[in-house]
């Protein structure tokens, strides 16, 4: 979660002193955050971007909407790991 607050952080100050433009630094800030994001391969991962998600949500950097799409795509995710690492079953002979 640090990663993505700190992405934020630190591009809404560089962009903030280049442009001077309080809107422009905050989509940039945005989109920094969003590519900071764990990929959804492994629980680990999943968790924590689980937490990001939360944390976007909390400091308006995502809102309401994307975050309950991204929150679906991590529940489709878990649900795949559990799929993938659930014992195969013997084929009936």
């Amino acid at each position: 979660m640090a990663r993505c607050v700190d992405a934020y952080s630190r591009t809404y100050k560089t962009e903030r002193a280049r442009t001077r433009s309080q809107d422009t630094a905050i989509n940039c800030a945005r989109k920094a955050f969003r590519a900071a994001l764990p990929s959804l391969v492994g629980r680990e991962n999943i968790r924590d971007f689980i937490a990001c998600i939360a944390q976007a949500i909390l400091l308006d950097v995502i809102d309401t909407a994307d975050a309950s799409k991204l929150l679906y795509a991590a529940q489709v995710a878990i649900a795949a790991t559990r799929i993938s690492s659930s014992p195969a079953k013997p084929q009936p002979a």
